[in-house]
């Protein structure tokens, strides 16, 4: 990706101007914040991997880093000093609406997708639009759905979605990492209290109400079986938090997000399958390689998270809710990642 080398800042008095601070609305899977504007955006598109908001053929917004910067000009990205083969301008962001994603998962939705992206893990984001402009994003494979808002010409990048409101101000929604770690299932027996987390055709105990409030939003998803249909699950053991669980120890105030060390989409990325899992062992199958691969599990490690908006960022406003604090004695049983997890999040860590 080419850098900016010069950036042209609107200067007229009638130039577009952001609130810098947006509104935010938490939900349990993904937070929206709105940037108001004092112009309706007319165009939303991508140039180089980064937002442009086009106000008219002459105003835009480009949205990089967190922050806008306003530019002028028929071709904004040659304002901000890109090559001259970049030649998206605002007529033309109507006709980019949808992403330039391979992925073949949305086929399978009978709505009209409007808009997807891969992202790690073997996930892919489909959004699909009523003719209305009502937004559902959908995490395939799998199709778990969430209303996300509505408007037009929506945009999905990463675990990002961006929109024109109806109110012609700008919407990005962001789905919270648990929503992309891997699918699992709660069951107990009619006649025992126990509750087990099923995973790749193995149960694991899920030994508090802490635990289990990582994995599930309440007690009404567990599904009751027969002692016969909780035999046939292999029980592996205690199941410890759910992948992206925020962790700090009491006395300290560093945050931390919660990883299996050698989770196999942190170790592979999205491009593996899980065959099995052990209590001592991952057997996964890698796309490229083709060839079935055995590699031990390792301890739970910490990645600390650097400042609030990373946290705000990723978790949403309301991130508290989610954070366990743990007594300073069980740091011990962890390791701490030498980087953070700003940095192996946008790696596709899960």
């Amino acid at each position: 990706m080419h850098a900016p080398t010069q950036i042209a800042h609107a200067s007229t008095s009638d130039s577009p101007v952001f609130n810098a601070t947006p509104e935010l609305m938490d939900h349990t899977t993904f937070h929206v914040a709105r940037y108001k504007t004092s112009q309706p955006i007319k165009f939303l598109g991508f140039v180089e991997g980064k937002l442009l908001a086009s106000f008219s053929a002459e105003q835009h917004i480009w949205y990089m880093n967190g922050t806008f910067v306003p530019v002028t000009g028929a071709d904004p990205a040659k304002a901000l000093g890109y090559p001259a083969t970049t030649t998206f301008t605002a007529e033309k962001f109507a006709e980019v609406a949808k992403n330039n994603s391979t992925t073949k998962a949305c086929d399978k939705l009978k709505e009209p997708v409007v808009a997807q992206d891969e992202i790690a893990g073997g996930k892919n984001l489909c959004l699909t639009a009523t003719p209305g402009g009502d937004f559902t994003v959908h995490l395939m494979p799998g199709d778990i759905k969430y209303g996300v808002g509505f408007g037009k010409q929506p945009m999905v990048k990463g675990t990002h979605i961006y929109w024109i409101g109806y109110d012609g101000n700008l919407y990005i929604a962001s789905m919270h990492p648990s929503a992309f770690t891997e699918t699992v299932t709660a069951i107990k027996s009619k006649t025992n209290s126990v509750v087990y987390l099923v995973r790749n055709g193995v149960r694991f105990q899920i030994p508090d109400e802490k635990t289990y409030y990582t994995w599930f939003p309440s007690f009404s998803a567990v599904k009751i079986q027969t002692a016969k249909q909780l035999a046939s699950y292999p029980l592996i053991g205690k199941t410890k938090f759910r992948a992206n669980t925020l962790l700090k120890f009491k006395g300290e105030p560093t945050v931390y997000a919660y990883q299996p060390a050698n989770n196999p989409y942190v170790k592979y990325g999205k491009d593996v399958k899980i065959i099995e899992e052990t209590p001592t062992n991952w057997t996964v199958l890698p796309v490229k390689s083709k060839t079935n691969e055995t590699f031990t599990k390792q301890s739970e490690k910490l990645f600390p998270i650097n400042s609030l908006t990373e946290m705000v960022d990723a978790y949403g406003p309301n991130w508290q809710k989610g954070l366990i604090e743990l007594e300073i004695t069980q740091k011990a049983n962890f390791s701490i990642a030498d980087k953070s997890f700003d940095s192996v999040w946008n790696s596709g860590a899960q």
